[in-house]
């Protein structure tokens, strides 16, 4: 691949209303919509939260603890439903501002271990890229080989994605402006972190947040 593509993560906490279930904000997705227009990327993948979408519905049936009940069953079916909901919302706003956006499920690609990424087939994503379109995927309930399920979230397909194209850069749509010392909606004396290398991360891993809300 010529040129590194870059990885564009939108938050739940932006596209939707985390406080009301299944409540998307439509005022920003399409402001979203328009600014990845305007940025006109070269390379460019995209991954979203689910916000009060994914993660209320997920909550319900307790799918993050694995298989445990046939009547979870429903739950992994209604959870991507959900999302998927989510997503025709972002797309028809990616599409409205003409970004040749093209929807990937990672319920049908990946599969997990243990809620990490086992195998994930990317040769679609690639061919996607070099002819100039925009994959979109989104936080997904899929198949795990040791739990029966998992929640897959955004932010490790935004990790997995990063690493195995070799992306250019990351970059993290959310609802604060940053990395901050604390969580800076119940810290007042929360501080924004400017510049921190990894090795200061590292070190500092317990005093530092990376507040986000998928």
């Amino acid at each position: 691949m010529s040129v590194k593509p870059t990885v564009l993560k939108l938050g739940g906490s932006v596209i939707t209303d985390k406080e009301k279930p299944l409540t998307p904000n439509l005022e920003a997705i399409e402001r979203l919509a328009d600014e990845i227009a305007r940025a006109k990327v070269s390379s460019l993948i995209v991954v979203h939260g689910g916000g009060s979408f994914g993660h209320h519905v997920a909550k319900q049936y307790n799918l993050t603890a694995g298989y445990g009940d046939p009547s979870q069953v429903v739950g992994f079916s209604e959870t991507h439903r959900a999302m998927t909901k989510l997503n025709s919302l972002v797309m028809e706003a990616l599409i409205g501002h003409n970004v040749n956006a093209v929807v990937v499920q990672p319920s049908s690609c990946a599969v997990t271990k243990a809620g990490r990424i086992q195998s994930m087939e990317r040769k679609p994503l690639k061919r996607m890229l070099k002819m100039g379109l925009v994959p979109v995927l989104y936080g997904d309930a899929v198949l795990d080989s040791k739990k029966g399920f998992a929640i897959l979230s955004g932010d490790q397909l935004v990790s997995s994605l990063a690493i195995n194209f070799g992306a250019s850069r990351i970059i993290m749509g959310g609802d604060v402006d940053g990395l901050y010392t604390a969580d800076p909606k119940a810290n007042r004396s929360a501080k924004l972190v400017q510049h921190v290398t990894l090795e200061e991360l590292k070190a500092q891993k317990h005093d530092i947040e990376g507040y986000r809300r998928d």
